[in-house]
This record gives structure tokens, sequence and C-alpha cells, in this order.
């Protein structure tokens, strides 16, 4: 969660009970410019906790803690981490002392590991740094992120070690009316979107023009821009047989994790059997794209494709939420 001075907030750590009192509070908290660690407790029962919990709205019965930092002031800048990461396509991992009983390591020190296996630390003692880097680097073998407790000289360091991804590349094949809802929607929920066509048209432009898209023709520079992306996936909706199998060929050479094919099945079979290829030879082709969510406006399919996207990128079934055992989790979140 992003927040300056004159209250302009970005990001959120929770569903919106705790945001009002950081906002009050939050710089009040960072007046000595250090990092400061604040708790939200919504499990106990006392009265003085009773009256904050509807004082602030928590009804979530659980324990947040909460890292308040300013920008700028460490040696390592998280946010330009997280910006190369996305930039590069590649994993990161960001390790953040968050809680520590030795004064010689305090809350805000960091390292950061990038893909390439450069790592870099502030304030992280010598001792602590290569047992942090130890589980850095198996935080981003695992792609996870998890909270480790670290011994130090003069205590132990509680440190959240964030898995950092690089967001989705979405390649949308075909530049028509129905094709903006699926671009709009991918790039509200953080996924890089490319509008590609085999001849690019200044109509195109305008028609998308509420979203921030990257525009390609089809050949060698996408070809590569597909295979270089760490979570490609591709969508074909030209409306045009030539146009989607030309796109189709490349895909299915290419590292595309989801190539979805909108239209019927049947279509999907005869552009496969075009190239010499079964409907079923590839799991990644998914024809017809989406799931089946009872939609039938262009925004409704958006939902269902995008959904679909999202569930095979996470290699989930799509089960309703409320079917799984309560488990616990870690909501990775960049202040």
């Amino acid at each position: 969660m992003l927040l300056t001075e004159e209250r302009w907030v970005a990001g959120s750590v929770s569903n919106g009970c705790l945001e009002r009192d950081i906002v009050l509070r939050g710089f009040w908290h960072l007046r000595k410019g250090e990092p400061v660690l604040i708790t939200y407790d919504s499990t106990r029962t006392d009265e003085d906790a009773l009256d904050a919990r509807w004082s602030m709205g928590l009804g979530c019965e659980g324990i947040v803690d909460v890292l308040l930092e300013r920008p700028g002031t460490a040696a390592i800048d998280p946010l330009r981490f997280i910006e190369t990461c996305h930039q590069a396509q590649r994993h990161g991992v960001i390790a953040t002392v968050f809680r520590s009983s030795d004064p010689s390591m305090r809350a805000g020190a960091r390292l950061t590991l990038s893909g390439s296996g450069l790592a870099q630390s502030s304030g992280i003692q010598p001792l602590a740094r290569e047992r942090i880097l130890e589980h850095a680097r198996a935080a981003l073998a695992r792609r996870a992120t998890s909270v480790v407790s670290i011994p130090a000289v003069g205590g132990t360091a509680e440190v959240l070690m964030e898995s950092i991804a690089p967001p989705p590349r979405l390649h949308v094949f075909g530049a028509s009316q129905d094709a903006v809802p699926v671009a709009e929607l991918a790039e509200r929920i953080g996924w890089d979107v490319a509008v590609c066509e085999r001849v690019s048209r200044a109509v195109t432009h305008q028609r998308f023009a509420s979203v921030d898209a990257t525009f390609a023709t089809v050949g060698p520079s996408l070809a590569n821009r597909i295979d270089t992306s760490a979570y490609p996936l591709a969508l074909l909706m030209n409306n045009d047989d030539d146009a989607d199998r030309e796109a189709l060929s490349m895909l299915l050479g290419s590292q595309a994790r989801y190539i979805g094919i909108v239209g019927t099945r049947q279509r999907g079979r005869r552009l496969m059997a075009d190239l010499g290829r079964n409907l079923e030879d590839d799991f990644r082709v998914h024809a017809p794209a989406g799931m089946d969510l009872g939609g039938e406006s262009p925004q409704e399919s958006a939902l269902s494709i995008v959904a679909e996207m999202q569930s095979a990128l996470r290699r989930a079934r799509g089960p309703y939420v409320r079917d799984y055992l309560a488990t616990p989790f870690i909501s990775q979140i960049a202040c």
C-alpha cells in the first residue's frame, strides 16, 4: 500500500478496516523517520480491544503486522526492485526484517535476490546475511512467500521472504470490438497486454485507447516477446480463419502457457487439423476459450476467458472458495 501526505492511496492492506487508521496515523508513527511495525489484533476480547475493534471496524478476527516505511530513506528501494523484476520478466525475492530482538539489526533491514542470482543487502549482519540469503534462494526456487526466524548475534529476527513475480503477459490476436473488454479486464488485474494484428492499423489504437497496451504485428519480434515472457498467454479472436491459423501455428511452437481460441469447439478442431494436429494434442489449447459462468455479453465473456487464464496459470480447477478447508495464507504487500 502506498500513501502520500496528501492522502493519495494506491493498493490496500486489508479489505478496508485498517486503511483508515493507517491514513490517519501512519505519518505520526513515522515521525522519527525510521521503519515502524504496528500490530492490529482483532482476536483479543478485553474491553479496550473491543472498543478498538468497533472504532476501526475490525471484524476479521485475526492478527495483522504492518511495517510502515518512508520510501527513499533506505539504501535498497523495494519498489525499484519490483519494477526491475517486472520489466525484466524475472522472479525475485525481497527479504525484509520486520521484527527483531537484536538491536544491531532493526526492522526495515533488507536483502534482495534477483532471478539472475544478484544479491544486495542493507542493515543485515554478516552472520545473519548468509542464513537469510539461503532462505531467499529457497523462496526463489519455490516462488512462494513465507516468514522465517533467523538467529542473530544479539537475539532473533523475523524476516518476510516475499516472492516477487513478474505480471503475466496477455497477447490478444485480433482487434475487434469484443477484444476490448478482455484487454481492459486483464490490464485492470495487473497483467501486461499486447494487441497483435497482421498489419498495424490506426483504428486499433483508437479502439483500445482506454487500455495501456503494447501494439504488435505478427512476426519474429512478437514470437521472441512471447518466449521471453515469464507467464505468456495468448487469445485468438481475429474472427478470421487465415489470421488465426497463422497465429496458432506460431503459438504451438512457442512457450505460451495458455492458447485460447474464441469460437466453437468445432472451429478449434478444424484450425488444429489444418496444422496436422488434434485438439487434444496440446493441453495449452482451450477451444472454445472461457469458463462456463453463464455469461452472454462481451463483458461477461471476457470475465469467463480471463478467469480461465488465471485458473490455467495457477493450475487451479476453480471450485467455490467456500468448498476449501480454511488454510493460512500470507498476503504479499509492498509498503
